[in-house]
């Protein structure tokens, strides 16, 4: 399995690709939503626990050569010049009825669902059966709600993002004396020097 990181202006090549996005929650009850498309455009949604998801993902790998992975959870990190985390571009805050709210990633929800896509990508290499199969990985991110959905709901919109041309797109760059952290490395799964996934926002 070969990972890959596509870019911002790259994105719209991985839309024909069959494509698989997922509402990640981390935990033994069913709290991922998963979300897929073939190219013949068979679309299909599902919830289910943390353990059945990996195994999911990986059978959808397995039978596509080159696919799409979309997953809501932080796939990057973002130091300060001091060393310390912080926020990544504008997407992680907004203004409700006059105060700053955020979602910053190594924070709260952010941190807890981040642990868990660490562990859901560091299972996939014995699972997926083609070392040769590439996947384009994008992080999802489901901007501040206005309302509740659940996680098939979720997933779905994740899907139709990378495919709507209207959706938003981030690059994570680090300024001078900055330091941007693909997660996947921390678990050797990709060079330290890889990339950080561009960030899809979506909105429900």
């Amino acid at each position: 399995m070969n990972l890959r990181f596509p870019q911002r202006d790259e994105i719209r090549e991985i839309a024909s690709k069959p494509v698989m996005a997922v509402d990640l929650g981390f935990g033994a009850h069913k709290s991922c939503g998963l979300a897929w498309q073939t190219p013949s455009g068979e679309r299909q949604v599902k919830v289910m626990n943390f353990g059945r998801c990996v195994e999911h993902i990986a059978e959808f790998i397995s039978e596509n050569h080159d696919s799409a992975l979309s997953v809501e959870a932080p796939l990057s990190g973002l130091f300060g010049s001091s060393g310390n985390p912080k926020g990544r571009t504008q997407f992680e805050r907004t203004r409700v009825a006059g105060r700053t709210v955020t979602r910053y990633w190594y924070v709260g929800a952010g941190a807890a669902v981040g642990l868990g896509a660490t562990f859901l990508f560091s299972q996939l290499p014995q699972r997926v059966l083609s070392e040769s199969n590439v996947v384009s990985v994008v992080e999802g991110f489901i901007s501040f709600k206005t309302r509740r959905s659940n996680h098939k709901e979720d997933a779905l919109t994740l899907l139709k993002g990378l495919r709507n041309p209207d959706a938003r797109f981030y690059d994570v760059d680090a300024d001078a004396g900055e330091r941007c952290v693909n997660v996947l490395s921390l678990v050797g799964l990709v060079p330290r020097e890889a990339p950080c996934p561009a960030v899809m926002v979506v909105t429900v």
